[in-house]
């Protein structure tokens, strides 16, 4: 028999990753691989039964790019609900570890589905819902039932033996240099483990280079020469 539940769900780590960039792509791509893992969550939600409802963030069908938290709150109806939480947090890791469109020689097979598989951090909690009874109340145990998951959270040890260390994030095992295939995502001597990797390999080919920091930084000041002649002068000398 069906019951219905108050279910939250949370992708991260979240901070961290965005932050541990080097290029304004590999921070734009954090936030919005993390933005689609949310996605992914509602849409499995409602996948898997068409009567569940998303109380938070507001969604959309088909909406575009939408920039979504981290985090999920629905009312969903299951006869077992550690099963429905179980199969949403599979289709996350699944579309997770999908993102990485990589060909990688065998011996390094196995560290990078590893890195993978041990970055993301996902949690879930939910308590029976009551539509008579205040939603405040069940919410505020929500929260307190996921606050005492985090705390007791596991962790696993890495040990991925002597080598270079990720440029990017300086965590990690280095596993992907530059080479003929992303010549043009990687800088000579830069090497990154399999999760930064994705965010610079995010969305991007050849043609589409993402604007750099100094780019952005002088955004008004790259507006106000186009209106002098002489300015605009110097700075294609400075250019060329």
């Amino acid at each position: 028999m069906n019951k219905k539940y108050l279910f939250l769900y949370t992708v991260g780590p979240v901070q961290s990753y965005i932050e541990q960039s080097r290029k304004t792509h590999d921070l734009y791509a954090g936030s919005r691989i993390l933005s689609e893992l949310t996605e992914c969550v509602i849409e499995e939600i409602i996948k898997k039964n068409g009567a569940n409802e998303i109380v938070f963030p507001y969604y959309r069908k088909n909406g575009g790019e939408i920039s979504y938290p981290n985090r999920c709150v629905s009312i969903v109806e299951t006869d077992d609900i550690n099963n429905f939480g179980e199969y949403i947090d599979s289709k996350v890791k699944q579309s997770f570890s999908s993102k990485l469109n990589l060909t990688i020689s065998s011996d390094k097979e196995a560290i990078c589905k590893r890195q993978v598989e041990q970055h993301l951090k996902t949690f879930w909690s939910a308590v029976l819902y009551d539509e008579k009874r205040n939603y405040k109340e069940q919410y505020f145990n929500l929260e307190k039932t996921m606050g005492s998951i985090k705390n007791i959270r596991a962790f696993e040890q890495i040990d991925e033996g002597i080598g270079k260390r990720c440029n990017m994030c300086g965590e990690q095992r280095a596993v992907i240099f530059k080479d003929s295939r992303n010549k043009y995502l990687l800088k000579n001597n830069e090497g990154l483990c399999t999760v930064c990797y994705l965010k610079r390999a995010y969305l991007k080919n050849e043609k589409n280079i993402f604007p750099c920091t100094a780019s952005v930084s002088l955004a008004n000041w790259l507006e106000f020469i186009k209106n002098d002649e002489e300015l605009d002068k110097i700075y294609k000398q400075y250019i060329n």
